[in-house]
């Protein structure tokens, strides 16, 4: 089980030899860099953030802010945030950390796998008095990103508490494309949700979102994968929806599972 140590440690601790190695990132942060024969990618210890991940002869597939913040406490703008254990704000407590603690806290490296062409990293981080600052539960959380020809991202929750616990979690993706205007998303035909840019308004989706203007939707009781479609740089990201979450004492629980590939556009 990785334990908080120096970057020099955690790299003879976990590192592989021309495939993964812990180095300083920006702001001094520690990070996971992978280079396998199918992809490139990077990993955070702060947030458990995914902020790169370059498949064999792609571009590079996630968008990254040249604003973001670096540094403790503070949430890297873009890549892939963790949300957890609330997404948005807060329900009860106005004050509290704008999509959970998890994106800006420090996690520990747990281990670093190679399975054939793909290389699995994982990160862990349980509650402290920090968390239970703001949430009284007691929890384990575990990110595993699978570095390949693939992006797999997957969240593990254990509930370590006597009592159950209710939360909700995101992963938020940031993609870089090639146009705004030519990417389509697929599989939200007939779901409804709450346009954040016209007064929070529940609407129903007609047909594949075509992105031609400001877009910014939370969708309500999704159950179906949903396809974003980039013809310029030729590819496609699926996301799989997990079931209903819910939480008892040893209680573990998926959440989503994120795959990327390749298509010849939109259809």
């Amino acid at each position: 089980m990785g334990t908080v140590g120096t970057i020099a440690d955690l790299d003879r601790r976990f590192g592989m030899p021309g495939i993964a190695k812990v180095v300083a990132g920006n702001g001094g942060l520690p990070k996971v860099c992978i280079t396998s024969s199918q992809a490139e990618g990077e990993m955070y210890l702060h947030g458990a953030h995914v902020t790169s991940w370059k498949p064999l002869g792609g571009e590079e597939v996630l968008f990254v802010s040249s604003r973001s913040h670096w540094g403790d406490g503070r949430a890297i703008r873009g890549g892939v945030p963790v949300c957890f254990p609330w997404f948005g704000e807060k329900a009860d407590d106005p004050n509290a950390p704008a999509h959970g603690f998890a994106r800006t806290k420090a996690w520990q490296l747990e281990s670093i796998v190679q399975d054939g062409d793909a290389v699995t990293v994982s990160m862990f981080t349980e509650s402290d008095e920090s968390t239970k600052r703001w949430w009284a539960a007691d929890f384990r959380l575990v990110h595993r990103a699978t570095f390949g020809r693939e992006l797999s991202l997957e969240l593990l929750l254990t509930n370590t508490g006597e009592r159950a616990l209710r939360f909700e979690e995101a992963l938020h993706a940031y993609y870089r494309v090639g146009h705004i205007e030519k990417v389509c998303v697929q599989g939200l035909e007939g779901v409804h949700y709450v346009d954040k840019t016209d007064r929070n308004q529940k609407k129903r989706q007609q047909g594949e979102i075509a992105i031609v203007s400001e877009t910014d939707r939370v969708y309500l009781n999704t159950q179906e994968a949903v396809q974003l479609e980039d013809p310029v740089f030729d590819r496609r990201k699926n996301s799989i929806h997990a079931p209903p979450l819910c939480g008892t004492r040893g209680c573990r629980k998926r959440g989503p599972c994120l795959t990327w590939g390749t298509t010849n556009g939109c259809t």
